[in-house]
């Protein structure tokens, strides 16, 4: 009879077993930590009342060694199992049954999130649990065999039975350096050609950086440049604009400084002419233009009084005047 098996999680007391990691490539984990907790044992029972038998704990080891099963957080629903995936928290490499009939397992975490979880564990001496997932082959009550998928992670407050979580066992595992002296050579090798590589192309980069800084303020300096030329014609077209009397214009132009726009200019501007010393400049360039205001009156040819015509003079002042 074949029954999904929802779970069978223990906890166990012994010493951890020494699990060693055949046909695992370890110069590709170097660094890694790895975790060892047990699985299952002999005469256990899970929260459904199932009891594992010799020979489906010794199933569980050959096939935990066999087909390196991943373990998730939880189980999947009965809905989910046929379609769904997620990253695995942990992956088992090895197990092995003690003489005391438990199943021990030694698994690495998959994920920042595992590690972090075993870690703390480990430091605060608290417990995790695992639970085994797959098809059971069942005679009454208890487990024949078992076709294993998974050995997910439990919450160790939720289990069962009051012994049902361990606390876990971290190791990090030697790598023999002669054995990897070779390969670390061709590839240090690799990394020193990559990085000088690199460094290249690196100075190739900041030498086109530099250049283009360097167009970038030959180019600000010119247009800096063409505005003042732009601005000084502008007020020079203001100025000619609006001081009407010419002998002004320059000393308009002193008195106006420095301006941002032509816009600031014509306010300026505006506020000199304004001003009453300019005025009296003005008047007095207007007066020094047009010359002394004395009238010189023809002699009569016939020798009669010479009548002023003092309309005409009123309106020569006036036209001189400001």
């Amino acid at each position: 009879m074949d029954e999904l098996l929802l779970e069978q999680i223990s906890e166990f007391r012994g010493a951890y077993p020494d699990i060693p990691l055949t046909d695992v490539d370890m110069s590709a984990l170097e660094g890694a930590f790895f975790v060892t907790l047990p699985v299952g044992r002999v005469g256990a029972k899970s929260r459904n009342g199932r009891t594992y038998t010799k020979a489906a704990v010794e199933s569980i080891v050959e096939q935990i060694n066999r087909k390196r099963p991943e373990g998730r957080w939880g189980h999947l629903t009965q809905a989910e199992r046929a379609t769904r995936y997620d990253p695995p928290a942990i992956r088992w490499l090895a197990a092995t049954l003690d003489a005391e009939g438990v199943a021990w397992a030694k698994g690495i975490p998959m994920t920042a999130e595992a590690k972090e979880h075993f870690r703390v564990a480990k430091a605060a001496h608290a417990l995790v649990g695992t639970s085994i997932y797959g098809t059971a082959d069942l005679r009454g009550e208890d487990v024949m065999s078992l076709d294993l998928e998974t050995i997910d992670l439990a919450g160790a407050a939720r289990v069962g039975v009051p012994e049902t979580a361990a606390r876990p066992q971290i190791t990090q595992e030697t790598v023999e350096v002669d054995d990897m002296a070779e390969d670390n050579a061709t590839l240090i090798s690799e990394l020193t050609t990559e990085r000088d590589t690199f460094k290249t192309q690196l100075q190739e980069m900041q030498g086109k950086y530099d250049a283009t800084i360097a167009e970038l303020d030959s180019a600000r300096a010119e247009l800096t440049e063409a505005k003042k030329v732009q601005l000084a014609s502008d007020v020079r077209a203001v100025i000619a604009e609006l001081v009407e009397l010419e002998a002004l214009r320059p000393i308009v132009s002193e008195m106006l400084g420095d301006v941002d726009s032509k816009e600031a200019a014509e306010k300026r501007i505006a506020e000199l002419l304004e001003r009453e010393d300019v005025q009296r400049i003005a008047k007095a360039l207007v007066a020094e233009l047009a010359g002394p205001r004395a009238v010189v009156a023809p002699k009569p040819a016939d020798n009669k009084p010479l009548v002023i015509d003092e309309a005409y003079i009123a309106e020569a002042r006036r036209v001189t005047a400001i």
